[in-house]
């Protein structure tokens, strides 16, 4: 390591000469996505990318939910709007994009023809040259491809979802060097079955679910290990298990789902959070209405999971509904509704309840997923959360201002600066030093340039 260096006044000063600039702090926001022209207003948030900047999913193009819809998939970010990137025109035909890679280059998902020949569900990778339908697993006693991409690696080349083999309905994981399909197999026991639901961002771990001996139970797939069942919640006696992982970190050692347990009985599941020593933990519910929660995604760091859980609905003489409510977790702060978190940021939802989360993004600042919009329409949406740390800004008061010149010259003169954390702030180029270049870097975050 590199001693700080504390010779370089003169650059110092001469950036004291530069005109102040406040930088701009983002704030706190919530984005309803909109729908595709044409149909009944209806648009679903699958996933986010990485870096936050894109969300894809599903919207009706024609038809109603209950009468004929047909779904296009989607891609949205804030310069394009919602996109529609794969429509295949026929009554009741359904396109839904499922996942998107890190920086929003590549998105997966499923075709379903409907009843338009050949009929058949085929799974779909889209980039810049477009659409590429990449078919099914090899065989089938269907006779016609039945598959869902619903997964990509961070780096777009991993696919993971649902296909159908000879020996029936089994997961798969594709990878798009090659154009393979790779059949996972099931865990022992029951009818042969198997489904894909989450890549890690690394591609080595396949999660889902799969028919075994104790009843449908999560699964975590690798190529060294294979399929291997990760278990369930307790349940009470005379409970059948049951559970199913929807996402996985950037590795695969946590993964997030949900099971049957004590507290849901057979009336719902619970979301859980497992991890590599084998231990999986409920997150709960929240208060009222049946125990009815589940995990949908985690970050890469596996410390912060949402998806939609479960709270007291609409109440008649013959009992209660439970009524769905997005949320997110970390172990700091439990399961919160986020419809409460936002609003607590100052984030008006004017009249929108949003009922699941279905995505995160890598620094747990941006979610996505699907509400109850002020006309009680289902449409998508995208929030983003507490502000980035604003680079320059070492005293930590959200902009880039002469306070903050103060420290640079103090760091550049002594290890510490005086600053609770030391100079680490005022290292902007992350060489492990405070020097002329950091100065330089500062001069421009300074003036705004």
């Amino acid at each position: 390591m590199r001693p700080i260096n504390r010779s370089v006044w003169p650059i110092a000063e001469a950036v004291m000469l530069c005109a102040a600039a406040t930088q701009a702090i983002a704030q706190p926001s919530f984005t309803p996505l909109g729908d595709l022209p044409g149909g009944s207003v209806h648009s679903e948030a699958w996933g986010v990318s990485a870096d936050g900047s894109t969300v894809v999913g599903a919207s009706i193009v024609s038809g109603t939910v209950l009468f004929g819809g047909t779904y296009a998939a989607f891609v949205w970010t804030a310069e394009t709007g919602m996109m529609d990137i794969y429509n295949l025109g026929g009554i009741g035909t359904v396109c839904r994009a499922y996942a998107v890679n890190a920086d929003g280059s590549v998105a997966v998902g499923m075709a379903n023809y409907g009843v338009l020949s050949p009929t058949q569900t085929v799974a779909f990778i889209w980039s810049e040259i477009g659409v590429v339908e990449i078919g099914d697993l090899p065989g089938g006693p269907s006779g016609s491809a039945a598959a869902a991409a619903r997964a990509v690696s961070a780096d777009g080349m991993v696919l993971g979802g649902i296909g159908e083999s000879d020996s029936g309905t089994e997961a798969f994981r594709y990878t798009t060097v090659d154009g393979s399909f790779l059949g996972l197999g099931d865990l022992a026991g029951g009818v042969f079955s198997s489904s894909g639901f989450g890549v890690s961002a690394d591609g080595s771990t396949i999660v889902g679910s799969s028919a075994s001996a104790d009843g449908v139970q999560a699964f975590r797939w690798t190529a060294n290990e294979g399929i291997m069942g990760i278990g369930f919640l307790p349940t009470p006696p005379g409970i059948e298990p049951f559970s199913e992982a929807y996402a996985a970190d950037a590795d695969g050692s946590v993964i997030v789902g949900l099971s049957r347990s004590l507290a849901s009985s057979n009336s719902g599941w619970e979301a859980f959070r497992w991890t590599q020593d084998g231990s999986m933990e409920g997150l709960g519910d929240l208060p009222g209405g049946a125990v009815l929660s589940a995990a949908y995604a985690v970050t890469p760091d596996g410390a912060s999971v949402v998806g939609s859980a479960g709270t007291q609905g609409m109440c008649t003489p013959f009992g209660c509904l439970t009524a769905p409510r997005a949320f997110i977790w970390d172990a700091a702060n439990g399961l919160r509704d986020l419809n409460v978190v936002l609003t607590d940021l100052g984030v008006s939802l004017a009249g929108w309840t949003l009922t699941e989360a279905r995505g995160i993004s890598a620094d747990g600042r941006v979610i996505v997923g699907t509400a109850r919009n002020a006309a009680g329409n289902v449409e998508a949406w995208r929030a983003e959360l507490d502000a980035p740390p604003v680079p320059g800004d070492m005293d930590g008061d959200g902009d880039v201002d002469l306070t903050d010149h103060a420290a640079l010259v103090a760091c550049l003169a002594g290890p510490s600066g005086g600053l609770p954390g030391g100079c680490a702030d005022a290292d902007l180029d992350g060489d492990v030093d405070v020097d002329l270049a950091d100065a330089a870097i500062f001069q421009g975050l300074f003036t705004g340039s």
